[in-house]
């Protein structure tokens, strides 16, 4: 069950990875290289990431336009002004009727038929019930990022955005419910109804919009959802009709029905897959000399449990002296510490996470022999990602102590919403730090045959990122910011390091004479 989900997960990767490529392809500077694999890892994580980005980029755009947009329009137009109109009014408002209600039963998943989902199942073999499952799980995932920080950068409550959220991906459960009933009793999608579907249309619009501006305020949704028998009923009845969706075993008949293969065209010309669908292909050319680096850290594995235990113990010091602070009837400062914490935050996990330790020795014990040879960028990029994973599975062990030290001190001193804000960014600043340290040695390998240092441009990004976490202790700002920023800046991290690797590695990562 698991490799078949896996294996679904993957083909949605290749899809957008195929995608990126076609548009990169399209781009008047484009030249593609001789005997170019399109096997790239590379490509596989950017396009996954970039998928998710564009969804969410277009959930901001929805949420401007259908719902600030308009409360700013009615706090003008209307005598009541902003009184009427305030902003989680509307987004409550405004969510519930064209985001839950209609949203939910225009937009399914289920019977949105197209061409990707139709090779998925036919060609490729996957089950219907782990395509829709993997399809569904994406879509909520888009829609809890992207709406909870479309709200909370808009000015909603941190919590109640995330119980709208919440809300939201309940009610996708119901629409697909209720797609399914329709599908039953007519033997059509919802889609087909085409006056129903116009019909429920321009009944969403009139409420979502006439209906305020006659009142002169939009309905108190707001005040009854955030009531305790409302949030029950809410939250009991979304996971009933979820737990109905998850578990359909029909959606072989929907497939017989809906899905013909006159339906879709052959592949528009210029199209083509730039990466492989057979999953026992899809790696093949990154193996690279992964062997001797596991043998590597398998040998050092001492190393790094010596270090992450030194790791531990600090933090645990400072988690004891909180908890005997709060013994001692200081809870409300140690609750003021965690708040402005956030600041600190990058010179600690700059410190916890960094690994250019790893790469001296990575060098010493293995680069040293691999560099001797010609190497291509795409055996390097898999070089890089095996390392990489290798790093993080090291650093995953201060990362959770401290993301722990921070839950518990926090649940202890009620302050859930930074405390949750905060364990976000140690995820975050863990991840860009771990990547930072090894993507630094492979554009500035420094090391000279011997092990000595040849260029100290290596350590120039170093202190410069150094001094940017110090600086950062200097920054007021409200804490969301800081998510933001360390969740954008990590994404780039991401896609920045993969590309430049596999583009012009064979070219920084070479021995020094």
């Amino acid at each position: 069950m698991i490799k078949e989900y896996l294996q679904c997960i993957r083909i949605e990767a290749v899809r957008h990875a195929n995608m990126l490529g076609n548009i990169i392809a399209d781009l008047p500077f484009y030249k593609e290289k001789e005997n170019e694999s399109r096997e790239k890892a590379s490509f596989l994580v950017t396009g996954e990431l970039l998928f998710f980005l564009w969804k969410i980029i277009k959930i901001y755009a929805y949420v401007m336009v259908f719902m600030y947009v308009p409360k700013l329009v009615f706090s003008k137009i209307t005598t009541v002004g902003t009184s009427g109109f305030s902003t989680e009014d509307c987004f409550v408002f405004f969510t519930l009727v064209l985001t839950c209600v209609i949203g939910s039963v225009i937009h399914s998943s289920i019977f949105d038929v197209n061409k990707d989902s139709y090779c998925t199942i036919k060609i490729l073999r996957v089950r219907p019930v782990i395509y829709f499952r993997v399809k569904f799980i994406y879509r909520l995932i888009t829609e809890l990022l992207g709406f909870w920080s479309a709200f909370t950068i808009l000015g909603m409550n941190y919590v109640k955005a995330f119980y709208l959220v919440i809300i939201i991906c309940l009610s996708r459960s119901v629409g697909e419910c209720i797609n399914i009933l329709i599908f039953k009793m007519t033997g059509k999608r919802f889609a087909d109804h085409k006056g129903a579907f116009l019909l429920l249309m321009l009944a969403g619009l009139f409420v979502a919009y006439f209906i305020p501006y006659v009142r002169g305020c939009v309905p108190a949704a707001y005040i009854r959802i955030f009531d305790s028998i409302w949030v029950v009923a809410i939250l009991g009845t979304g996971s009933v009709f979820t737990y109905y969706v998850w578990t359909y075993r029909n959606y072989e008949k929907i497939i017989s029905r809906v899905y013909t293969e006159e339906q879709f065209d052959e592949t528009e010309d210029g199209e083509k897959d730039w990466i492989s669908y057979n999953s026992n292909e899809g790696m093949k050319s990154y193996t690279g000399d992964k062997r001797l680096f596991h043998l590597y850290f398998k040998r050092t594995s001492g190393k790094a449990i010596y270090n992450n235990m030194i790791k531990v113990i600090i933090i645990a010091i400072f988690f004891v002296l909180g908890v005997l602070a709060i013994e001692m009837g200081n809870k409300d400062a140690v609750g003021t510490v965690i708040s402005y914490s956030l600041p600190l935050l990058a010179l600690v996990m700059y410190c916890l996470c960094n690994c250019s330790g790893y790469c001296r020795d990575l060098f010493t014990n293995c680069d040293i022999h691999i560099l001797k040879k010609d190497n291509t960028g795409e055996g390097l990029a898999g070089n890089f990602i095996f390392c990489l994973y290798n790093i993080l599975k090291i650093n995953a062990v201060p990362i959770i102590t401290l993301a722990a030290a921070y839950f518990i001190l926090g649940c202890i001193c009620q302050v859930y919403v930074i405390t949750a804000q905060i364990i976000i960014c140690i995820v975050f600043m863990g991840l860009f730090f771990s990547i930072f340290g090894l993507f630094t040695y492979y554009m500035f390998q420094p090391y000279n045959t011997d092990g000595t240092v040849r260029s100290f441009r290596y350590y120039m990004p170093s202190l410069l990122m150094y001094a940017l976490c110090y600086g950062c202790i200097f920054v007021r700002a409200d804490s969301i910011i800081f998510v933001v920023a360390s969740g954008i800046l990590t994404s780039v991290m991401v896609i920045m390091s993969l590309n430049l690797v596999y583009r012009i590695s064979d070219r920084t990562f070479v021995l020094n004479k």
